[in-house]
């Protein structure tokens, strides 16, 4: 309830910084759809053991409209994408809440604390200090993500969390792939918005490889597992048929007659000739 509470605080405060900018409602609608596609279709990546790590680099528009959109539009854009992505998914109530919450206060929090609007003025400063500065920031609000999701976790579940709780290795690395990724989606669009179709091809080729792939490993699986009946099966026909059915054959013993008595063996016969 509490981050519900904060989240419509920062909202109704967004609101009240709305400032027009160029393109403004075209880039927002653009990272509203591109983050709930991202959202619905993540990324699969085979893990050890057979198991698989979702990465999501949605995050990556969010953390480029804190520069590139006002308060207003970039709280628009969270709330739609993650609202859209949660009903598609089927999440329950309480869940969407709380998602939605935890992405406005992380990113329109920042944007309105830094006052990260776009400005006319800003062509004035220098590129790499103001690169530099915006990365600082971008990360700042993804460790704050990762610590209000780390929250949640020990209220929902106690002490039952892992001792880090989200800043596990999965996480830390779909963070660095959206700061790396809301890195260039910030440059190309300042430069121009068509420049955005860039993106969208490099994470369409990354989503295909990462699918061959995915589908490659399961049928390296498959084939895996079918060596492995044919390997059980060939060493169950290998096997004497006493171990498969468990009885114990005995060799038959010679039964005593003629010579081969205990009475008359060969030697004593060819003794008794020599005789």
């Amino acid at each position: 309830m509490l981050l519900a509470v904060t989240a419509l605080v920062i909202a109704a405060r967004a609101a009240h910084e709305f400032r027009m900018t160029p393109n403004v409602w075209l880039l927002s609608s653009l990272f509203a759809t591109s983050a709930a596609a991202l959202f619905i279709w993540p990324l699969l990546v085979p893990s050890k053991q057979r198991t698989w790590r979702t990465y999501s680099l949605a995050p990556a528009f969010f953390l480029a409209g804190m520069f590139l959109l006002p308060p207003a539009a970039l709280v628009l854009t969270v709330a739609y994408s993650v609202a859209l992505a949660g009903i598609v998914a089927g999440t329950r109530g309480y869940r969407l809440i709380t998602q939605l919450s935890l992405a406005v206060i992380a990113y329109g929090g920042f944007s309105l604390v830094f006052d990260l609007a776009p400005r006319p003025s800003d062509y004035l400063l220098q590129a790499a200090p103001r690169a530099a500065l915006e990365v600082a920031i971008a990360a700042a609000a993804s460790i704050l993500m990762l610590l209000l999701r780390s929250i949640v976790l020990r209220l929902e579940h106690g002490s039952a969390i892992p001792h880090w709780g989200s800043f596990q290795t999965s996480a830390i690395v779909e963070s660095l792939y959206c700061l790396v990724l809301s890195v260039t989606i910030t440059v190309l669009a300042r430069i121009h918005v068509a420049l955005l179709a860039v993106i969208y091809l490099e994470i369409a080729i990354a989503w295909w490889f990462v699918h061959r792939y995915r589908d490659y490993i399961q049928d390296v699986n498959r084939l895996g597992d079918w060596q492995v009946s044919m390997a059980i099966a060939v060493q169950e026909a290998q096997r004497p048929w006493s171990v498969i059915t468990g009885r114990s054959v005995r060799p038959p013993v010679p039964k005593p007659h003629g010579p081969q008595s205990d009475e008359d063996t060969p030697a004593r016969a060819t003794a008794r000739k020599i005789r």
